[in-house]
C-alpha cells in the first residue's frame, strides 16, 4: 500500500517538475504516467487484499437474498425434511412467525417478518450454558468472539460450528421468497437438532448425548474458513 502511494506522489511530482522545467519530451511524459499508473495498480491491489483479509476475519455480516426471477405468493421455510408454504398475507403488518412453533410446538427465539417482499430473520442461538453464540436481527449477523469456534459464511449463507465441527447455526436466503434454517438449538430444556430430520432430544443433557444427536449434521461450508472462505460443500 505504501509503495503504491510512494509511486503515485513520485509520478505526479515528477510531472510537476518536468511542467516546470520544460523538458518535455514523449519520453519523460510517458515515463511520468507509467509510474503513476504502476502506484495505482498496487494502491488498489492492496486496498483489494485487506478487503478480503478483513472478510476473512469478520464476525458479522449481512445476510442478502439471491434473486432470481420467480416470484411466489408464499414464503417457504426449509426445515430438515420439511418443506412449510406460509402465504404471504399471513405478514400484512409485519407480523412475525416463530418457525419452530409452527414446526414442533417449541417457541424457540426465532422470528421471521417480510417486509417489502423480502424475508428478515431474527434470532438468537445460546449454548448449553446459555451464552450467546450468534445472532441476528432483521438478517445482520454476528458471532460472539467467545463462544464460538469458527464460522464460514457468503452473501446469502451464514453456518457457525463448534469445537467438534458441529454445525450450531445453518442459515440460507435460497432466494427471495425461500429461507433454509439448519443446526442444533437449545431452549432451555430440550435440543431442537435440524439436519436431514428433524429430532428433538429432552432430559439430563450430557456430552455423548449430544453427539450422539448431532451426528447427521452435515456442514454446507468447508473449513477452516481461513483457508476455504466461503467456499460451499456440494
Amino acid at each position: 500500500m505504501r509503495l503504491g502511494i510512494a509511486l503515485i506522489v513520485i509520478g505526479v511530482l515528477g510531472r510537476i517538475a518536468l511542467y516546470f522545467l520544460k523538458p518535455e519530451t514523449k519520453f519523460f511524459i510517458i515515463l511520468s504516467i507509467l509510474v503513476v499508473s504502476i502506484g495505482g495498480v498496487i494502491a488498489i491491489t492492496d486496498l483489494y487484499k485487506k478487503y478480503e483479509a478483513n472478510k476473512k476475519s469478520a464476525l458479522s455480516g449481512k445476510l442478502n437474498a439471491k434473486v432470481d426471477d420467480s416470484h411466489s405468493d408464499k414464503v417457504t421455510l426449509l426445515l430438515a425434511s420439511n418443506t412449510l408454504d406460509i402465504s404471504k398475507n399471513f405478514f400484512i403488518d409485519g407480523r412475525p412467525i416463530r418457525p419452530f412453533k409452527i414446526l414442533c410446538g417449541l417457541d424457540y427465539p426465532i422470528t421471521i417478518v417480510l417486509k417489502n417482499d423480502n424475508i428478515f430473520i431474527t434470532a438468537r442461538v445460546s449454548s448449553l450454558d446459555g451464552r450467546t453464540v450468534a445472532e441476528l436481527n432483521n438478517n445482520e449477523w454476528s458471532v460472539n468472539p467467545n463462544n464460538y469456534f469458527d464460522r464460514n459464511y457468503n452473501g446469502s449463507a451464514l453456518e457457525v460450528i463448534d469445537e467438534y465441527s458441529i454445525p450450531i447455526l445453518q442459515i440460507e436466503l435460497v432466494n427471495q421468497d425461500t429461507v433454509r434454517i439448519g443446526g442444533v438449538f437449545y431452549d432451555g430444556n430440550r435440543l431442537i437438532i435440524i439436519s436431514e430430520h428433524l429430532k428433538i432430544v429432552g432430559g439430563p443433557m450430557s456430552e455423548e448425548k449430544i453427539l450422539e444427536g448431532c451426528r447427521d449434521l452435515k456442514r454446507i461450508f468447508a473449513y477452516p474458513s481461513n483457508q476455504h472462505f466461503g467456499e460451499k460443500i456440494n
